[in-house]
């Protein structure tokens, strides 16, 4: 009798720990198994607690499921550890751990809501939750991560007409459709007057100079000077009446006498008739002319009443001065006989 005694305790000594650790496996939950895009999916997971009565809990930077995104996940009901003290139901076990009696071992609840963005099958795959795994007792399976076959569907929100093995075919292109008429007026009407209002600029542009800064070549220079003091007669504005003087002038020079003029000061410009067959009572003049231009334009010199004019008028007069000298350099003999 002493000897079954014995042999009883051994067994239960060794059987009873595997017996009291036997704990039942994670339960999942999908609500609702097939949504369409953007939808919500609600997984519940009823997770054991562990031999000590530990509370599993998520992975740290659980943030997607699979491809799914992880909008809200918390847990649902309080872990074992949570509960008062001074539960009557508790009953100790050897070595400080507490368990209930009464039933299998507690579960704590877990809700997560999923949220997928890309139709079909959305796999979930398996997830494990962190538990202290204080006990030694190997499993044949692991209640502490969710089965591997969890999933759910997505569906796209647009209606489709064709059945899923149908193939989308291209619409044909349309054919060609001839405008109305009205539209094909209003713009060739709006054509040419922009065409119009361009040549109209362009020639007002190239009325006394070229796009870069040259004379027209078709208009011979004294004719030229003559059309620029002209047109500057009609301006009141003193500086800028001198302004457009003192270019006529050196446009005119460079292009009868061949002075490079308009890349010269008016210093420069003397040094250069020195040496140029114009006679010294033109150069005197177009130097002083020069001279009273640079004034107004750098020093703002007053222009007394009149002035500007007489200014404009031996302009011209220096001009046809200019013109005569050369004409005679040119052809001495036709003057001669004239």
């Amino acid at each position: 009798m002493m000897r079954r005694r014995r042999c009883m305790w051994v067994i239960l000594a060794v059987v009873g720990p595997g017996l009291a650790t036997a704990m039942p496996n994670l339960e999942v939950e999908v609500l609702p198994r097939s949504v369409t895009v953007g939808d919500s999916v609600e997984v519940l997971l009823d997770v054991p607690l562990a031999v000590d009565g530990s509370s599993p809990e998520l992975p740290s930077d659980f943030a997607s499921w699979g491809l799914a995104e992880v909008v809200n996940a918390g847990r649902l009901t309080p872990s074992a550890t949570d509960a008062p003290a001074s539960d009557p139901g508790a009953v100790a076990v050897e070595g400080g751990a507490s368990s209930a009696t009464a039933t299998a071992p507690e579960s704590v609840r877990f809700r997560i809501e999923l949220r997928a963005f890309r139709t079909g099958r959305v796999l979930l795959p398996p997830l494990s939750f962190e538990v202290p795994r204080q006990d030694q007792v190997e499993l044949a399976e692991d209640p502490w991560t969710t089965p591997p076959d969890l999933y759910f569907d997505v569906e796209s929100v647009l209606p489709s007409d064709l059945e899923s093995d149908q193939a989308l075919e291209p619409r044909p292109l349309a054919p060609p459709r001839p405008l109305p008429r009205r539209h094909l007026d209003r713009w060739l009407l709006a054509t040419l007057a922009g065409s119009a209002a361009l040549l109209a600029l362009l020639f007002w542009r190239r009325r006394s100079l070229l796009p870069n800064g040259t004379r027209d070549p078709r208009v011979p220079p004294l004719d030229q000077l003559r059309r620029e003091l002209e047109r500057l007669a009609e301006i009141d504005a003193t500086e800028t009446v001198h302004v457009g003087l003192s270019r006529a002038l050196r446009l005119y020079l460079q292009e009868a006498a061949a002075l490079p003029a308009l890349e010269r000061t008016t210093a420069e410009i003397l040094s250069e008739l020195r040496t140029s067959p114009l006679s010294a009572d033109v150069s005197h003049r177009l130097i002083k002319l020069l001279r009273h231009c640079d004034g107004v334009k750098f020093a703002l010199h007053e222009v007394p009443d009149g002035e500007m004019r007489r200014r404009l008028q031996e302009a011209r007069s220096l001009g046809e001065a200019v013109e005569a000298e050369l004409t005679l350099l040119r052809n001495p003999s036709e003057v001669e006989a004239a």
